[in-house]
């Protein structure tokens, strides 16, 4: 899986494992409207992925992921900004359901 979300940001960024099951993306030259354009696609690209037990040749559930797009604020540390980002993806998750994209763009007032 990670191979295949490098695939995705190539040169201009960095898949970064946080901890458990919670990665990220840093994207340091790409601006907060295309972000969640490259998310879309390494979620489509993660939906389309499908694994087989090596054991007993069975076919794996499949696997699907939701991502949080925020821009980093040099004012924060990073654990604020990665729960800025889970929050941003949790507000997605409960609008919309799981398997989505969510930007920090969606949270601000109209």
């Amino acid at each position: 899986m990670a191979r295949k979300v490098g695939s995705y940001v190539q040169e201009s960024g960095m898949p970064v494992r946080a901890g458990g099951e919670e990665f990220l993306l840093l994207l340091p030259d790409v601006d907060l409207r295309t972000a969640p354009e490259i998310a879309e696609q390494v979620r489509k690209g993660v939906e389309k992925l499908r694994f087989v037990s090596a054991r007993d040749k069975k076919s794996l559930p499949k696997i699907t992921i939701s991502l949080g797009v925020a821009l980093y604020h040099a004012s924060e540390n990073w654990y604020q900004f990665l729960a800025r980002t889970n929050n941003v993806m949790q507000f997605g998750e409960k609008q919309r359901g799981r398997n989505q994209v969510a930007s920090e763009t969606m949270l601000a007032p109209v």
